[in-house]
């Protein structure tokens, strides 16, 4: 029987190779894909378990920090946060929810595609727009805290399927853009901010330190101008 000649050898080498930088890409896509549909998914339940809390609590959204620049203790069955500014609702807001929504599990439902969930982990972010009134997001009726501090209705909301109710928290490195849950209950990803409303966003901590902002999260959807009555899309 006649072996390969080293020729035929590198011809096949040479051909897998090809095929493995064919496929590698439709690969990775299909994982992105199914990455991309559990975070849809995830984003959905969330923007859903919201909406019932609403209804549950007379059309208001969530809220369970101190307007006055206190510090709160916000605590499920597994997990206690003693120390909540103002401005944690963002990330502290699966802790507070946790027990009566989410079988008191508040790490498992709130990790982004690729990361590990934590004790209190939650890559999943909660507008500061829902603890604010829509005024203090416009620089033209922003009055000084804690005057426009509180909480929000649904029925306030101007443009639900234009207002980010969860926004997920994606790390630098991981691809794709943020998926978001909107107000009406439809999952999907943010690209960019309706050009209308994208107003900078003045730096809270700075100008307010009784009411600082301790933690950086990379999504300002939600606080763009006129808040809850805004659009984070376009």
């Amino acid at each position: 029987m006649r072996g390969f000649s080293l020729v035929e050898v590198l011809v096949v080498v040479a051909v897998v190779a090809i095929l493995a930088a064919l496929i590698a890409p439709a690969l990775y896509g299909a994982r992105e894909a199914g990455r991309e549909a559990v975070a849809a998914g995830a984003a959905a339940r969330h923007a859903a378990i919201i909406s019932t809390y609403c209804a549950d609590f007379r059309d208001s959204f969530p809220f369970f920090t101190d307007p006055l620049g206190g510090v709160v203790t916000i605590a499920c069955s597994t997990a206690v946060i003693r120390e909540a500014h103002f401005f944690d609702s963002p990330v502290r807001w699966n802790v507070a929810l946790a027990d009566s929504y989410y079988d008191g599990d508040c790490a498992g439902p709130f990790a982004a595609r690729g990361r590990r969930s934590q004790t209190v982990g939650n890559t999943w972010r909660y507008p500061v727009a829902f603890t604010t009134l829509a005024a203090f997001w416009d620089e033209s009726t922003r009055a000084a805290p804690p005057a426009q501090f509180g909480g929000t209705a649904l029925s306030q909301v101007e443009h639900p399927s234009k207002k980010a109710l969860v926004v997920e928290d994606l790390l630098d490195w991981m691809p794709g853009e943020p998926t978001a849950g909107f107000v009406d209950g439809h999952a999907g990803v943010i690209a960019s901010f309706d050009a209308m409303n994208d107003a900078p966003v003045m730096p809270i901590s700075l100008v307010y330190p009784r009411w600082a902002m301790p933690v950086t999260w990379l999504h300002h959807f939600g606080t763009t101008r006129h808040g809850i009555k805004g659009r984070d899309i376009r």
